[in-house]
């Protein structure tokens, strides 16, 4: 019993270590692209300027590369870090710019 409430502590870790705050953003669309693949659409779930969280069809498998179109704005190189059923996690591999994220907050509102 007493490593089963561990493993769960050690699953909850990730989120307490968060450089940035992630804003919701439940209705955004992105477009999810692999190297040499063809473009998927996802929704966009969350978003800070280090990482996302995205919903879609076919999530890719953690360590794979992919490049994601936010708002109209150049790909953003990512690197996905957790994949759970529809969803998956991604880590920028630059920080995207602050003015980006407010845009995509802002259309929201």
């Amino acid at each position: 019993m007493a490593s089963k409430a561990v493993h769960m502590a050690d699953e909850a870790a990730p989120v307490e270590r968060r450089a940035a705050r992630r804003v919701p953003t439940p209705i955004s669309c992105v477009s999810i692209h692999r190297v040499m693949g063809e473009p998927r659409e996802a929704i966009l779930r969350d978003l800070s300027i280090y990482g996302c969280r995205i919903e879609g069809d076919r999530p890719r498998k953690p360590g794979a590369s992919v490049q994601l179109s936010l708002d109209g704005s150049e790909p953003v190189a990512a690197r996905v870090v957790w994949r759970d059923g529809a969803m998956m996690g991604c880590r920028f591999d630059t920080p995207i710019d602050r003015s980006l994220l407010r845009a995509i907050v802002l259309k929201l509102v």
